[in-house]
């Protein structure tokens, strides 16, 4: 993927519409383009159907869409729910293979039918759970699809404040023998170290692999992270809850140094603006920075938070990864499903380490 390529299409595409010089309002339509005669025939038919005479007028909406269309340009869609499939598809079931979802959940639709599906694959799913999130009803009620949804739990276990152990149990009383949940809050550690020192000994001479399925603020940085520190082969991930990141939070430092070659400090300070909505840190289900529904504003939002996903790539690219972005695509046989909002993923990334 040339990321300086896409990062140089991304900026002028913000730069004409986010008005990163100054504290304008972005705009999410373009100047109309008035019809023009090119030449002596242009008004006179046919030769005013011919491009060569006659310039047809072109609406700024349909202009904005163009500009949206050349950013985007050679980026493949791949379907949300296909995207979770693939380390289902790709990784072997392996003693010598090892699986670490970071932010997994309880990894419900994406984790544990991969658990289920190859018993021989070490599976460790990451993340910080608090009591309420196993204590919901919907992780022992089917799916209305369980293709889609995935297995519910069938065997209840006593709930304790201990969250580690509680999931443990939970996990092997219903028959998942090689996951094993780690309680942990991830720390960003810029190239330092480890926040998961016990898994150096589980992944050492194996082929490793990451996940980071919906990484909500930033914590896809530190998913990639990781997965760089135990020498991941591949990672699946993508970024969530963007808006959510405070300005001087540590997790834009990588966007922050990317962009500094592109962008004075204005700028960058501009772009984080943008991105980010205090409200959702009040109200998650609060109205949105930008509605999805009009199609301008979603068109700018992807774009916007592009800068984040591209930030990523380099630093992957750096670190000795071969990398992939995809648009996400939300549609499902027919259907189009909800979550396609500012909060939600509209990039993918799958980072493969160069032999």
């Amino acid at each position: 993927m040339e990321v300086k390529k896409l990062t140089e299409k991304t900026l002028e595409f913000l730069r004409r519409f986010g008005h990163l010089d100054s504290d304008k309002p972005p705009r999410f339509r373009a100047n109309d383009v008035e019809g023009r005669i090119l030449s002596a025939w242009g008004n006179r038919p046919p030769y005013n159907k011919d491009p060569m005479h006659y310039q047809e007028p072109v609406s700024g909406d349909a202009l904005y869409e163009r500009h949206y269309h050349h950013v985007q340009k050679g980026l493949s869609k791949i379907a949300f729910y296909e995207f979770h499939k693939l380390p289902l598809k790709e990784i072997p079931d392996s003693e010598e293979c090892v699986l670490i979802d970071i932010g997994s959940g309880m990894g419900r639709q994406k984790t544990r039918p991969v658990a289920k599906a190859k018993p021989n694959l070490r599976v460790y799913m990451i993340d910080r759970l608090e009591r309420k999130k196993i204590e919901e009803p919907y992780n022992f009620k089917p799916g209305v699809s369980p293709e889609f949804a995935g297995e519910e739990f069938k065997v209840r276990v006593p709930i304790s404040d201990n969250i580690e152990e509680t999931v443990n149990t939970l996990l092997e009383a219903n028959g998942y023998k090689n996951l094993i949940y780690i309680h942990r809050d991830l720390k960003y550690l810029e190239g330092e170290g480890t926040n998961l020192p016990e898994l150096s000994q589980v992944t050492v001479g194996r082929r490793v692999f990451f996940t980071g399925y919906q990484n909500p603020d930033g914590l896809g940085n530190i998913t990639i992270e990781e997965a760089i520190f135990h020498e991941a082969e591949k990672i699946y991930f993508n970024n969530t809850g963007l808006e959510k990141i405070r300005p001087d939070a540590n997790r834009f430092k990588l966007m922050k140094n990317y962009l500094q070659e592109d962008l004075n400090e204005e700028e960058i300070k501009r772009v984080i603006e943008l991105m980010y909505d205090p409200r959702a840190l009040v109200d998650a289900r609060g109205p949105k920075k930008y509605d999805y529904k009009i199609p301008a504003q979603k068109q700018f939002a992807i774009v916007l938070k592009q800068l984040f996903a591209l930030a990523q790539l380099d630093f992957l690219q750096k670190n000795g990864f071969e990398t992939e972005l995809f648009l996400v695509e939300w549609e499902r046989e027919g259907r189009h499903y909800s979550g396609d909002n500012y909060n939600e993923e509209d990039h993918n990334i799958i980072a493969s380490r160069l032999a």
